[in-house]
């Protein structure tokens, strides 16, 4: 009889534990500070993992620069890799939240508290356990690019061994890692935007189109690719001071 009564309880509760969002599901839809909660809740490396992807979104589209917003994305991002040292998305994460806070804190401050190598040595194991995760190769493509064009080729080849070559060979591995995926391609526009737009011009408007053409599978792939319509009109209209001011936003930098 108990037996009979425990099967019943359990076929009762399985349509509601069924009905439960995951941190992933709430994330795809847009529910940031839902996969936050949901994240938190399941106490292991790929909860935390989206509660710092989540994290991350709620920074990035805010309505300006917020560097305890980055500050609680990595702390999630860490306590990930602390769960699953193997986890490639959370040191994207982590490695993402550092470039963000060095845009808001300054090449000084960041290049003080190593950001720049904490960066790149993460990525680095995201890529030793994955060599073929698209937003790992494309993590490390940007990275390359921002710290070229924060400190120069010189600069940045003595103290990191960044080239812009390896940068935008990195952001070609992304493309055939995940040749549907409108994020690589984003990224890539706003990394050579903000190198120099000009002499990369065919590379950013053939990237811009795919982004504008793309189909995005999350709310926040939806965000940019609005964005890219954005920078295309501009791009279009040949209106550089208001492309590279929109750039300068999107990538969160102070005004």
């Amino acid at each position: 009889m108990k037996l009979r009564w425990l099967l019943a309880a359990l076929m009762l509760a399985a349509p509601s534990l069924a009905q439960t969002p995951s941190p992933r599901a709430l994330y795809i839809a847009g529910h940031y500070n839902a996969a936050i909660r949901a994240g938190l809740a399941q106490h292991d490396g790929e909860g935390l993992t989206e509660a710092a992807r989540a994290a991350l979104a709620n920074a990035r589209l805010g309505k300006g620069p917020c560097l305890s917003c980055l500050k609680l994305a990595e702390s999630y991002a860490r306590a990930a890799i602390a769960a699953d040292p193997t986890s490639a998305l959370a040191r994207v994460y982590l490695a993402a939240s550092l470039g963000y806070e060095a845009r808001i804190i300054g090449i000084m401050e960041a290049e003080a508290k190593g950001f720049a190598g904490e960066a790149k040595d993460n990525l680095k194991i995201a890529l030793k356990y994955h060599p073929h995760n698209g937003f790992a190769l494309a993590a490390m493509g940007g990275w390359n690019i921002g710290v070229v064009a924060g400190g120069g080729s010189v600069l940045a080849d003595l103290m990191y061994g960044a080239s812009t070559s390896d940068g935008i060979a990195y952001y070609h591995k992304a493309f055939a890692a995940d040749p549907s995926s409108i994020v690589p391609r984003f990224e890539y526009v706003l990394s050579l935007s903000s190198l120099d737009r000009a002499r990369y011009a065919a590379q950013i408007e053939k990237a811009l189109n795919f982004v504008v053409q793309g189909t995005p599978h999350t709310a926040y792939e939806k965000v940019m690719q609005e964005q890219g319509r954005q920078l295309l009109a501009l791009w279009q209209a040949k209106n550089w001071s208001a492309y590279q001011r929109l750039v300068h936003h999107i990538q969160g930098y102070p005004d």
